[in-house]
Parts: C-alpha cells; sequence; structure tokens
C-alpha cells in the first residue's frame, strides 16, 4: 500500500479524482434539485439540451486534448517562447471562430427550437453562449493540463460544478424555466474562466508574425478532432434521440426516466475521467522523450476499473436507494434504465482510456473502430426504437465490441 501511496501517477489520479467527484458531487446536487423542482417531461427536456450541448462541444474535448499534448512537448523541449505563441494565437482564433458559431446558431434557432418541441428559440442563443465560453474555458484546462498543474485543474473543476448548483439554488428566488436556467449556468461558467484568465494571463503575448499553429499541426488536430467527435457522439446520441421518439405525446414522461437514469449512470463514466486527465500528458511527454508507456496504460485501465467498478457495483445493487433519494418514489420505474446505463458507461470508460492513449501517441488506426460503431449506432437505433430499452441493448452490445476491438489493435503493448 506504501508503494501504491508513493507512485506519483497515483497520488495525481487521486488529488484530480478527489476535486473532480467533489466537483461531481455538487452536479449531482443540481440534478437533485432539477428533478425535484422540474416535471418529469421538463427535466427530460433539460437533460436532451444538454445533450446537445455536449455535442456542440464536441471541439472543447479536442481543444483540450490537442492544447495539453503540445504543451506537454514544449515544456519537455523547455521551448517557452514557442509555448507562449502557441497558446497566444489559439486565444485569437477561437474568438474568431465563436463569432462564426453564433451567428449560425441565430440562423438555426427556430428549427432547432422546433425538433426539440421548445417554444423558445432564445434558448439555443444561450445555449450557443454557453459553447463559446467553454470553448476559452477548456483551452485553459488544456495548457493547466499540459504543464501538468493538476492541483489548477481540480479545482476549477470543482468550482464549475459548485458554481451551478449554486446558480440553480439561487433560482428559488426566480422562477424554474429553461431560460434562467441556462443563463445561470452561463454565469457560472464566466466566473471559473475569470479565474483561467488570470492564472493564464502571463503566458499571452501578440499572436500575430509567426507560422499558424493550426496548419504546421493539421495531421493530429484533424484526426483528434474527428475522434472526439465521435465519441462524443457515442456518448450522447442516445438521449437526443430518446427525447426525439418519445419527447412528445403521453410518452413525455418516459424520456424523464430515461434522461435521471442517464445522468446518473453516466458517473460510472465521468469517475474515471480523471485518471485520463493525468495519463494524457505523461505519455505525450514520453513519446516526445522517446520513453515507453505501457505502464501508464496499464496504471490507467486498472484504476479506472476500479472505480467505475466500484461506481458500477452501486447502481446494480442498490439502486432504489439511489433513486428514491435522486427523484423521489416514481423515479424508481427508471431502475431497469439506470442498470443498463451503468454498464454501459463502464465499457464506455475504458473505450475512452484506449482511445485517449492512442491519441497522446498520435496514432489513429483506431478512427475505423470508432466510424463503424457511430454509422451503426445511429442506423441501428433508427430502426429499432419501439422502446426505450433496445436504444440501450444497442449502446451497450456497440460499445463492448469497440473496446474489444481496441483492445487486439493494442495488444502489442498491453502483451
Amino acid at each position: 500500500m506504501k508503494k501504491i501511496y508513493q507512485d506519483k501517477f497515483f497520488r495525481q489520479s487521486i488529488l484530480i479524482f478527489f476535486l473532480s467527484t467533489g466537483g461531481s458531487f455538487f452536479n449531482f446536487l443540481y440534478q437533485y434539485l432539477m428533478s425535484h423542482t422540474l416535471t418529469k417531461a421538463d427535466y427530460g427536456l433539460l437533460n436532451s439540451l444538454l445533450s446537445f450541448y455536449s455535442i456542440l462541444t464536441i471541439p472543447i474535448t479536442t481543444l483540450q486534448m490537442i492544447i495539453s499534448k503540445y504543451v506537454s512537448e514544449y515544456k519537455a523541449k523547455a521551448q517557452w517562447a514557442e509555448l507562449k505563441y502557441f497558446f497566444s494565437v489559439w486565444i485569437k482564433d477561437l474568438f474568431f471562430v465563436s463569432i462564426v458559431f453564433l451567428a449560425l446558431v441565430f440562423f438555426f434557432q427556430h428549427h432547432l427550437s422546433h425538433f426539440f418541441h421548445i417554444s423558445s428559440p432564445f434558448i439555443f442563443l444561450l445555449i450557443g453562449c454557453l459553447v463559446v465560453v467553454g470553448l476559452f474555458l477548456y483551452l485553459g484546462f488544456g495548457f493547466l493540463q499540459g504543464f501538468q498543474q493538476f492541483l489548477g485543474v481540480g479545482i476549477c473543476l470543482f468550482l464549475v460544478g459548485f458554481l451551478k448548483w449554486l446558480g440553480g439554488v439561487s433560482l428559488r428566488f426566480s422562477e424554474y424555466n429553461m431560460a434562467n436556467i441556462i443563463s445561470m449556468m452561463l454565469i457560472s461558467s464566466l466566473m471559473v474562466l475569470l479565474i483561467i484568465i488570470y492564472t493564464t494571463e502571463k503566458w499571452w503575448v501578440w499572436p500575430f508574425g509567426r507560422e499558424h499553429h493550426f496548419k504546421k499541426n493539421f495531421r493530429y488536430i484533424i484526426p483528434s478532432l474527428i475522434s472526439y467527435s465521435l465519441l462524443s457522439i457515442i456518448l450522447s446520441i442516445d438521449l437526443i434521440l430518446v427525447q426525439h421518439f418519445w419527447g412528445s405525446g403521453t410518452q413525455s414522461h418516459e424520456t424523464g426516466l430515461y434522461a435521471t437514469a442517464a445522468i446518473l449512470g453516466k458517473t460510472v463514466f465521468y469517475l474515471s475521467l480523471s485518471v485520463i486527465m493525468v495519463m494524457f500528458p505523461q505519455v505525450a511527454q514520453n513519446a516526445v522523450l522517446n520513453k515507453p508507456s505501457k505502464t501508464l496504460l496499464l496504471k490507467a485501465l486498472g484504476f479506472s476499473a476500479c472505480i467505475s467498478g466500484g461506481a458500477l457495483s452501486l447502481f446494480m445493487f442498490f439502486p432504489e436507494f439511489i433513486l428514491e433519494f435522486f427523484g423521489k418514489k416514481e423515479a424508481l420505474a427508471a431502475i431497469p434504465y439506470l442498470r443498463l446505463y451503468a454498464i454501459a458507461m463502464f465499457f464506455m470508460a475504458l473505450l475512452y482510456i484506449l482511445v485517449n492513449y492512442s491519441i497522446a501517441l498520435s496514432q489513429f488506426k483506431f478512427l475505423k473502430i470508432l466510424i463503424g460503431m457511430v454509422i451503426l449506432e445511429v442506423s441501428l437505433m433508427y430502426c429499432f426504437h419501439d422502446t426505450p430499452f433496445q436504444i440501450l441493448w444497442i449502446l451497450i452490445g456497440l460499445v463492448m465490441v469497440s473496446v474489444f476491438s481496441l483492445f487486439m489493435m493494442l495488444r502489442r503493448v498491453l502483451w
């Protein structure tokens, strides 16, 4: 036990785990508050909008890992001037990207409101602003992660959850409608962004006059973007399709039950992200220094299996207690969904580690597996959706097959 505690990877993972878990706890309290305040239909709508937000923020995950990888490399080579310019150019480019993105959201807001059965298109403008803030927020996260300043990252992750919950509580003095809920999420994200700006300001320089980073790193950025896009679709498309198929009429109550199961079940997945946050920059740095990373991968898989497996056990054996605490007695109808969703998220956690390990090494042979999975997932869910259970079984089967396929692809590393 003493040897394990002295392991640097373990200590860093534990630090991020506890701080991010603290943030996740407040996210849980936020969901608890919403589940007890909103109707089941409105609660299902809220989480469908959040799933839509997660797909819109696909570049965020990509951005964080890209920044983390290159910051790790610049740090390993002690190229501080290049690092400052690299970071500053990203800030400049994201500013212009944000303007274009908000213009597109403004143009499509009425189409989106029709798809989600929402009367107020303004909600999607708020979601668009939330995406823009998230881009800059996770740019800073990636910078701190690449520098392996895990304490700073952990504190920010904690504050994201805490301030989100605090904003939800403050709505008791106003009104719980979708516009107010999204607005408070936007304000809480802006507050964390101010902390990131203060922390990273000394690394800003004039972002003009040198070779553009995107052209230089094109071969890494594009496949990384595709990879995280596919992972986000795998993780979120089921909830969006459930809202689309059952979000109106007499079956809208079912979307609330499914959303409850999805939010709780994804805890099994999110708990493992702390391991990836520590593993990724270290693997990228080892690659620059020509050091092997097999041990890091095995530690990450083992630690993730323990964390996510423990959460899975709770959902499998004590779902009644969890759901009664979370969503009153009527939420007990979500137990069958919850157990299946937790199983899917356990394998999703393993898949995420394998994919991120490969991305950190700039190896993208796994892309054909993810592309095939997404095509099958969307196609099968559109063809077989008599009940939400069919959606879940499709998700479980495809994630398990993908994990096995990546294991076989990386067998030379593992054995």
